[in-house]
Order: C-alpha cells, then sequence, then structure tokens
C-alpha cells in the first residue's frame, strides 16, 4: 500500500519566485535563456568590508570574497497594508516569502483573499533571515556584557559613584538604533515564522513546518509536501524555500575556503568556489489526479523524490557519493525509468572536491541504468 502511495504522480498548479537577476517568473526565465548571471560586488550595507572582509584567505573572521546575488526587497513592506494578518511582521525574509507565496497562489488562478474550502499544507525550507535577530539578540544581552565593567577597576575608578548611571548610558547608546522585545515577546523571529506566516497570510488551516537541511532545505520541503498530498493528510501544498544573504555566511563558507572571489564556475577545471546568494521560490502543489479533475493548469509533474543523507563521513564540508548515489536510486521507482531521463539539475557547488564527488555519483547511480551507446 504504500509503495503505491509514493508512486502517485503530483501537479505544479502554480508558481512564483523572487531571485537575483529575477524579480517574477517572466524576467527569471528570460535570465536563463540569456544565460547570464546575476552576482555583484556586494554594496556597504550588506558587508561591512571594514569588519567582516580581508581579500587575503585564511584571516579567522573574515570573507576573502565580496562578491554575492541579491534581491530587492523594496515592496516587501506593502503586504502589511494588502493582508492585515501580516500587519506585525517585521522580518523583510517573511514578508517576501509571503509575496511570492500569494504569487504562487494567484499564478494557480486562485483568489488570495478569498477563503479557501481545501486543506492546504505550507512547508518552507528557510535557513537565514535578516540580521533583525542578531541585532535584537545584540539589544538584549549588551546590558548583561556592560555590567562586566563593575569588576574593571580602572573603570570603577575612573567613574567614581557614577558607575550605576554610567553603565545605564552606555547601554542605552548601544541599543540606540536596534531593535527591542515588545510587551508580547516579539518580534518573533523564530524559522518556523516563515511557514506560520503565509498560512496566516492566505488564512490556510493546513500544517506548517519550516525545514533547515542546509542546501537541501527547500528539496526537503518539497519532499514532505509531496509526501504530505500522496498520504492525502491535505489538497494543496505551497511549498519552497527563501534565505537572506548575511555576511556570517560569507565569513563562514571563507573558513571552509569553499567561496569564490571571482565568480562561480562549476564543474570547470578552475572552478574554485560558489558565489552565496539569496532568493525566494514558492511551488503550488496537488496531486495529479485530482488536478486534472478540477481542470488546474499543469506545469509540471513530481513523479518521484527520493531523501538521502551522506551518513558517516570525514567531515561536514566532505561530501560522500554513496549519499548522492542513494538519494538519486530513491527517486525513481519501478513505473519511473531512469532510462527516460532527458534533464539533471545538478547541486554544482562550483568546488573541486564537491563537483567531483557529484560527477562520480551521478556516473554511479546511472550507470547500470542508461542504455550504451551504439558503436
Amino acid at each position: 500500500m504504500m509503495s503505491a502511495v509514493r508512486t502517485l504522480p503530483v501537479a505544479v498548479i502554480g508558481m512564483g519566485c523572487r531571485l537575483p537577476g529575477g524579480a517574477d517568473l517572466e524576467s527569471f526565465w528570460k535570465l536563463v535563456r540569456r544565460g547570464d548571471n546575476a552576482f555583484a560586488t556586494l554594496p556597504a550595507e550588506r558587508l561591512n568590508r571594514e569588519l567582516h572582509y580581508d581579500s587575503c584567505k585564511g584571516i579567522p573572521g573574515k570573507s576573502y570574497t565580496d562578491l554575492g546575488a541579491l534581491i530587492s526587497y523594496d515592496d516587501v513592506g506593502e503586504m502589511q497594508r494588502l493582508y492585515p494578518a501580516l500587519a506585525t511582521c517585521s522580518e523583510p525574509s517573511f514578508l517576501l516569502l509571503s509575496k511570492v507565496a500569494v504569487a504562487a497562489w494567484e499564478n494557480a488562478g486562485l483568489d488570495s483573499h478569498a477563503v479557501s474550502q481545501a486543506i492546504s499544507g505550507v512547508y518552507i525550507g528557510h535557513t537565514r533571515n535578516s540580521g533583525i535577530s542578531g541585532d535584537l539578540t545584540y539589544a538584549t544581552c549588551v546590558a548583561e556584557m556592560a555590567n562586566y565593567l563593575n569588576d574593571v577597576p580602572e573603570f570603577t575608578r575612573h567613574i567614581g559613584g557614577r558607575t550605576k548611571a554610567a553603565i545605564g548610558e552606555i547601554v542605552a547608546e548601544c541599543r540606540r538604533g536596534y531593535p527591542q522585545r515588545d510587551q508580547q515577546g516579539g518580534p518573533l523571529l523564530n524559522a518556523h515564522q516563515a511557514a506560520w506566516n503565509v498560512a496566516r497570510c492566505l488564512g490556510l488551516d493546513g500544517p506548517t513546518m519550516a525545514f533547515n537541511a542546509a542546501c537541501a532545505s527547500s528539496l526537503q520541503a518539497l519532499a514532505q509536501g509531496v509526501r504530505a498530498l500522496q498520504l492525502g493528510t491535505i489538497d494543496q501544498a505551497l511549498v519552497g524555500g527563501g534565505t537572506y544573504l548575511h555576511s556570517d555566511t560569507l565569513r563562514v563558507f571563507s573558513q571552509a575556503q569553499s567561496v569564490s572571489a571571482t565568480g562561480s564556475r562549476p564543474f570547470d577545471a578552475g572552478a574554485d568556489g560558489l558565489v552565496v546568494g539569496e532568493g525566494c521560490v514558492i511551488f503550488l502543489l496537488k496531486r495529479l489526479d485530482r488536478a486534472l479533475k478540477d481542470k488546474n493548469k499543469i506545469h509540471a509533474v513530481i513523479r518521484g523524490v527520493g531523501i538521502a543523507s551522506d551518513g558517516k563521513g570525514k567531515s561536514l564540508w566532505a561530501p560522500r557519493r554513496e549519499g548522492q548515489i542513494e538519494a538519486v536510486r530513491r527517486a525513481y521507482h519501478d513505473d519511473l525509468r531512469i532510462e527516460e531521463l532527458g534533464y539533471l539539475e545538478a547541486h554544482a557547488t562550483s568546488t573541486q572536491l564537491g563537483d567531483a564527488t557529484e560527477l562520480d555519483a551521478l556516473a554511479e547511480a546511472f550507470s547500470s541504468r542508461l542504455p550504451t551507446k551504439k558503436k
């Protein structure tokens, strides 16, 4: 029974996106057809070069690249006016996810302001929001840190009897311009809020989930949404992912020397790392049999999903072919033939180890299934 359920095809009936160089579906498709890229030198407001950048590799706490692929958040504030449920949301990446979800909903011919009778789940891959949560943590904890000045003899000697007042002034100055918790404990910035805000915006009453599986976050969200549809626990699923380019990401990947300071060249002999980007993509899914019955426009059909992990390996940064091979094999079943494969979208990290491992894994996964070329 479970095997039969897993072979049920799922239709993509709505799509929305906000990606570097592509503010919507049409503009992103034009970028793809032109073969362009959309990365550039990061502006000062997104990378403080004095604090976080050094062109030399291996400097602790520094990024040796200042490249990135950005999107615009200038229009996301309108969501608070159009959808009152989002009025208290202050996180731009959450507002953008809701905006793109509305675009996918309307792309499917649905009214985003009408009450939906379908049970609709929301499954979002979300690994990073903006810097608001970090700023909030700083503003919250600065008082505790400042109190350590009481243990500095030079400080107390210099300030005299004004120690408490002086520390209060320091804390107030440090908190100036930073967000503060309101009486309800907001702003709410945990990852699950990304999915919950989408549901609130559209008035959905199905399950809401957020997934952080690094580069696989949105695919993990899609897999869970597909499985829920196949099991019949929901009627529709909004699935996708959103991420925000933060300078922390650049510094972390720089320590692993997996980013490039010159550009992304996957599967190329000169590949020296990836270029970090941000964006948001949302699909509206429905089981194919129901989509056909409801006469929905069908953009694509998902016929198989496979999930695996690397298992025990050398390190987080060293991908293992075994896990990749298993993921590919699990995506196919008896009714889905690898021999019919016509296009493959790769992870393509643009790192020497990552690219080589992926090509090796794909060659192994397909070696016994693809027809040999006749001489």
